[in-house]
């Protein structure tokens, strides 16, 4: 049983003596030039300037650093009845805890996200608000801005997930951001930008009546508490659509941009879920219905769909794929496989799988094994 009166202790020293060495961590540059600090002092701005930032700060304690176990592995501090985080009855003593561990709260483990943010993409990074694109910026991104990216991304998550069927777990969306940006908002080029490295036809296919318009409505529309950040968003580009090619910076800008960013990620895979990807499986998920593998093969077809090819070579690998047993499915998608042209069908899921490879040497030695043993379902809180 958990020592209650120790982990209280621990927890008022730590509020008193740790933000002492919270700001020298947040000082240390995960990737990018020290002092090189426009992306951060952005993030400062957003955070008085836009309700958004402001609301997911205080949502996700962003104000406090995170702390080392016993707190961040007190398992009775993380779950229990409720939908916070604490599963004490005593609320003086749960919002202590929540103040001193608030990295409880976030979808995705810190260390693991740290490890992502360590790579320098191979791609340009865009200033903003100037709109500036270059090669030679190399801002600095620390593990305040890190964790910032995760209170957005936990948050969206929730609503969308709530809205949509979507079949994309946080295990597969960690996988997926690593590949396409580290969780980097700024990196881009002329096709792609920010962390889900978002392309001008996937951003108009959201914003069309018979695709993913529905689902940005949705989550316009709704009095759910899961959306009440992200439907700030999401109401205002219903009135006036937001394009990709009219201003970069409006899908990369903390406050609004980077935030936009992670929520059109999510409701454009919802929308490639409903509109390309199930009715393809949609006999066989009901045949396999039960099935423990199942959920992943959908959630690779899901994402294979994201990459080269996009939804057309997607739909050409799950075809064939179907014929197999759920197992097979995810044996056979993580293979390189050739279509009628000689294309590679699944490119990204290979893509994916090197990208994971790489985040081993810059996970410590717990993170490692762990990963080793689970995947990224290791990267996932809770």
């Amino acid at each position: 049983m958990i020592n209650l009166k120790f982990i209280l202790v621990s927890a008022a020293l730590t509020l008193m003596y740790f933000p002492l060495t919270a700001q020298a961590a947040g000082d240390q540059c995960l990737s990018g030039t020290p002092g090189n600090n426009h992306l951060i002092q952005q993030l400062g701005r957003a955070k008085n300037s836009s309700q958004i930032t402001a609301k997911l700060t205080h949502k996700y304690n962003l104000e406090h650093a995170p702390v080392e176990p016993p707190l961040a592995g007190c398992v009775a501090c993380q779950q229990g009845p409720g939908n916070g985080p604490l599963s004490l009855n005593n609320q003086a003593t749960a919002e202590l805890l929540r103040k001193v561990a608030p990295d409880a709260r976030l979808l995705l483990r810190t260390d693991c996200l740290s490890a992502s943010g360590k790579v320098d993409a191979p791609t340009t990074e865009l200033k903003c608000p100037e709109g500036k694109l270059s090669s030679k910026y190399n801002f600095c991104f620390d593990s305040n801005l890190m964790r910032y990216q995760n209170a957005v991304i936990t948050d969206f998550y929730k609503c969308v997930k709530k809205m949509t069927n979507l079949p994309l777990t946080p295990a597969g969306l960690f996988e997926m951001y690593s590949l396409e940006s580290g969780f980097k908002p700024h990196y881009a080029y002329n096709g792609g930008v920010g962390v889900g490295q978002l392309t001008g036809i996937f951003v108009d296919d959201i914003n069309q009546k018979h695709r993913g318009l529905g689902i940005l409505k949705k989550v316009a529309n709704t009095s759910d508490a899961d959306c009440e950040i992200a439907k700030k968003i999401a109401e205002k580009d219903v009135k006036k659509p937001v394009r990709l090619n009219n201003n970069r910076c409006k899908f990369v800008e903390y406050g609004e941009g980077m935030e936009r960013n992670v929520l059109y990620t999510l409701i454009g895979m919802a929308n490639s879920w409903d509109k390309d990807i199930e009715p393809v499986m949609e006999s066989y998920i009901a045949k396999h219905k039960g099935n423990p593998v199942l959920p992943r093969a959908t959630e690779l077809a899901l994402l294979n769909g994201y990459g080269p090819g996009g939804r057309a070579a997607a739909r050409a690998a799950v075809r064939r794929l179907t014929k197999l047993s759920p197992t097979q499915f995810v044996t056979q998608i993580q293979k390189p496989m050739s279509g009628s042209k000689g294309t590679n069908l699944t490119t990204y899921i290979g893509k994916m799988q090197k990208r994971q490879k790489q985040l081993l040497g810059d996970m410590s030695a717990e993170q490692r094994a762990a990963y080793n043993k689970e995947g990224a379902r290791s990267c996932v809180n809770n």
